[in-house]
């Protein structure tokens, strides 16, 4: 039995099980390639939580009307902002992480502005930019272009690009297009959501990833996803497939296909992981 702890694998590096020259990935690559994945969503999820609370407006509104509605929300939410109306263009100024603006349990600072781009009865487009956005271990600039339909109103369309660096001066260098969708709708993203699409980035400790996402199930409180598929193809051209299954409330099983034989994990609701021999 093997154990490790999330943000350790990389020590597995020199571990092989393939002969030289082989296209299939080692066990060392394998770990690598599910540490890159873990840290690749990090950026992510540093500016979901913002984007999660800017999306209180109502359909069918002129774009104007809908941005002050945002605010309005926005203000309710969090009152340590400061907040600032032109037009269809909210901009909120978190200060410093000294000025302790808190939103569910944790600490923001930077400055982000929503452009309410379009909105009409069937669909509504807000361009979210974050400039220095920090949570005091990740700091993120970039931007997204987030929409709703009227006909999947529980559904939202997410196309981002981020470049965000972490307390050690990595730097990952993130886009994505994705569809997601709330697990509970009554709970909101807090609830855990559902996604399927691509992401692709730059880690300038180790090269260019790219990932394909098919159905998977996210919860905040997991340290992976409880369902669905990730193929990802490694800065060598080697591809991995991971499939997630949970096993009960505090166990999810990671099958991983693309070295010699398949390799199997429980990841822990603590992030511990136990390879299933």
């Amino acid at each position: 039995m093997r154990r490790v702890v999330i943000g350790a694998w990389l020590g597995f590096g020199g571990v092989g099980c393939v002969r030289s020259g082989s296209e299939e990935m080692t066990y060392g690559e394998a770990l690598e390639a599910l540490q890159a994945t873990v840290d690749s969503g990090k950026g992510e999820a540093l500016v979901s939580e913002p984007i999660e609370i800017t999306t209180q407006f109502t359909l069918g509104q002129a774009a104007a009307d809908a941005a002050q509605e945002l605010r309005d929300w926005v203000a309710s939410q969090l009152p340590c902002a400061d907040l600032s109306l032109d037009g269809a263009t909210l901009t909120m100024d978190l200060g410093t992480l000294e000025d302790a603006c808190t939103y569910q349990g944790k600490t923001y600072a930077g400055v982000i502005v929503l452009e309410v781009v379009s909105a009409d009865a069937d669909a509504v487009l807000v361009r979210h930019t974050w400039s220095s956005l920090t949570d005091g271990t990740l700091t993120a600039d970039g931007s997204a272009d987030v929409a709703w339909t009227q006909d999947a109103a529980t559904e939202r369309h997410v196309a981002h690009e981020i470049v965000w660096t972490d307390d050690t001066g990595r730097v990952i260098d993130a886009r994505g297009d994705r569809t997601q969708r709330y697990l509970d709708e009554a709970a909101g993203i807090w609830g855990g959501f559902g996604e399927s699409g691509t992401r692709d980035w730059n880690d300038s400790e180790t090269g260019d990833w790219s990932l394909d996402i098919d159905g998977i199930e996210v919860r905040w409180q997991d340290p992976v996803p409880q369902a669905g598929v990730y193929t990802l193809l490694n800065p060598d051209g080697k591809t991995l497939t991971m499939a997630f299954e949970r096993v009960d409330d505090d166990t999810i099983r990671v099958t991983m296909s693309g070295t010699r034989d398949d390799l199997v994990f429980d990841v822990s609701a603590w992030g511990v992981i136990t390879e299933v021999e």
